[in-house]
């Protein structure tokens, strides 16, 4: 049976100019009508295009598939749905821990628009931070990440876990980016110098609104601590804040920050 080129790709929900390109790699090799010249397809092409289009779904190039065939096709092809499986399994793990970072960030979200002012004590599991800039309330110095940890952080890979997280100390904020030592294990990052890990600790937990840009003084932070202690917990290692958003509400733009004062468990 012969078909012309709209024929074959109604047949194949395909383009003209699709199946132009096929023919330039080699996937198929129409023959011409003796009366005018134009491109015949026959049944052996709509195989071999029906083919490829399914090897595509599997991350075959259409340019590798004339050079697959020719040497060992079954032996190539097997490779090439071996690394499909093994390149699905891996993009199916990140999307899981997508997944729970996703459900983990609704969860403070959700916790903190309840909760702003409020305090209550839970564990904090251990995490990595790195350095990203100092501060004095909201006037930020330049950023001080050396690159070689910029350029991880900042990766499509690794920048959906990371937190942003202050640390007050002799009259001016630490910034980090905190990371959860799960997610650090998991993705398999590296630690370097300037890095540090923090062991898992019970917290005292306080959600606190840093206000507009410009509004924000960290003696805010030290007022909280200073309550704390007044109620007789046993501060222990450096309180830390963890940005949860930043964003407006009925015009109110509001940066929602949880102080972590890590305490002793009684």
């Amino acid at each position: 049976m012969k078909y012309r080129s709209k024929e074959i790709a109604d047949m194949l929900s395909l383009s003209k100019q699709m199946i132009r390109y096929y023919e330039q790699c080699g996937v198929i090799k129409p023959k011409r009508d003796e009366d005018n010249n134009y491109r015949v397809y026959d049944t052996m092409d709509y195989f071999a295009l029906s083919e490829a289009k399914a090897l595509s779904r599997f991350n075959v190039n259409v340019k590798d598939i004339y050079e697959l065939k020719a040497v060992d096709y079954c032996n190539e092809l097997s490779n090439c749905y071996r690394k499909f499986i093994s390149d699905t399994e891996k993009e199916i793990e990140y999307k899981s821990l997508l997944k729970d970072r996703a459900k983990e960030l609704l969860n403070r979200i959700d916790n903190a628009e309840v909760n702003i002012g409020n305090m209550w004590v839970k564990y904090i599991p251990p995490y990595r931070i790195y350095p990203l800039m100092k501060s004095h309330n909201d006037d930020y110095g330049k950023m001080e990440t050396p690159e070689h940890i910029n350029t991880l952080l900042n990766s499509s890979k690794v920048i959906p876990f990371g937190d942003g997280m202050i640390e007050c100390e002799d009259g001016y904020e630490q910034w980090w980016m905190a990371i959860d030592k799960r997610y650090v294990d998991i993705l398999s990052l590296p630690s370097y110098e300037e890095s540090m890990d923090v062991e898992g600790q019970y917290c005292v937990c306080i959600i606190l609104n840093m206000g507009d840009i410009g509004e924000f003084n960290s003696q805010v932070i030290r007022n909280e601590i200073l309550r704390i202690e007044k109620m007789n917990y046993h501060v222990i290692g450096k309180p830390r804040g963890l940005l949860l958003c930043r964003g407006s509400k009925h015009n109110e733009f509001r940066r929602l920050l949880e102080l972590q004062i890590p305490i002793r468990k009684l």
